[in-house]
């Protein structure tokens, strides 16, 4: 085997995978009903959180793994976060790609289709589609990284961590993240700072011919509403942020890669 060229831990890209959780949060939540969730959070945590590493090991065994390991996630030795699941030998980028899109190819589908049962169980499964869908948050942002180094990759899951032998990342998927990072900052910042304007200021925000916020008299007072002008403000600021400090918080991360595999 080739020596390891970076080692990707979870902790050092913990912030990019919040990020694109609370991205895949609005994404996933448009094809469900809010008023379902907030009951039904807790037993769906229960259900994905095993289903989610079953489906990684099970895919993972059928592939070749060998032994398989399983520990929680701990954030700063008392946080934790998660449970991670680990393997004893390396996979090509193709077999480790399928190992790490399993859940989110497999179970979101299923429990999306499933939440249109009525009743409890229909809440179960939209709270359990929206938590599978924001937890495979940290499957993509390694496999990204991995994917970025070349087909040739190989690479071993360790469960908190991935080791990539071949090539390096490339920076460019660490520019990427940091995009992401920053759409997902500038987002949830405008979001309720223009809210607040326009009802304080009882009009629409309107910049360039842009609706940021649309403000609209009804019968029993007013109505405001976001519009997609705020998604655009957001990437405008996203990639300003990433132009800024992009190269130099990208730079910083990939000698942390690098470094990784002396740990």
């Amino acid at each position: 085997m080739e020596e390891c060229a970076a080692k990707v831990a979870l902790e050092l890209l913990l912030k990019y995978i919040v990020a694109l959780g609370i991205i895949l949060i609005g994404l996933a939540g448009s094809l469900v009903d809010w008023s379902k969730l907030p009951a039904a959070m807790l037993p769906a945590i229960l259900l994905v959180i095993p289903a989610h590493e079953a489906v990684h090991v099970l895919v993972a065994r059928a592939l070749g793994a060998g032994r398989v390991s399983v520990k929680p996630f701990v954030r700063l030795k008392y946080l934790l976060v998660g449970v991670a699941v680990g393997f004893s030998n390396p996979f090509s980028l193709a077999k480790w790609s399928l190992v790490a899109l399993a859940p989110l190819l497999t179970l979101s589908p299923l429990f999306l289709a499933l939440s249109r049962l009525e009743g409890a169980l229909g809440s179960l499964f939209s709270a359990s589609f929206l938590l599978n869908t924001a937890g495979s948050s940290g499957d993509l942002v390694l496999l990204l990284l991995a994917a970025s180094a070349g087909p040739g990759t190989q690479v071993l899951d360790e469960g908190d961590s991935v080791r990539i032998f071949g090539d390096r990342p490339r920076p460019w998927a660490v520019l990427l993240l940091e995009g992401v990072y920053a759409f997902a900052v500038a987002t949830l910042a405008l979001l309720p700072a223009l809210l607040t304007a326009a009802y304080a200021l009882r009009q629409s925000l309107v910049v360039a011919g842009v609706t940021l916020v649309r403000y609209t008299p009804t019968d029993r007072g007013f109505q405001v509403s976001v519009e997609t002008g705020v998604l655009a403000a957001a990437l405008l600021a996203s990639l300003a942020f990433v132009a800024v400090k992009g190269r130099r918080n990208a730079s910083r991360i990939m000698s942390a890669l690098e470094a990784g595999c002396r740990s």
